[in-house]
């Protein structure tokens, strides 16, 4: 049983069954510092995406 809810961010991305994450990153050899780093990187990665996207009209309610 998980006791941790599935958190989806706005891209999509999730994490997964057996330390891999929805877009294909193994978790299971990542040091706390590494997952820190990397999941700070993939949100400032999405932010910046989302930013993008707003720009060019691209929002959440896009068809």
């Amino acid at each position: 049983m998980d006791i941790h809810p599935k958190n989806i961010s706005p891209l999509g991305y999730q994490t997964g069954v057996g330390g891999i994450d929805s877009y294909g990153v193994n978790h299971n050899g990542f040091t706390n510092q590494d997952e820190i780093a990397y999941q700070m990187a993939r949100s400032k990665r999405e932010q910046d995406l989302i930013k993008q996207y707003n720009a060019q009209g691209i929002t959440s309610n896009y068809p």
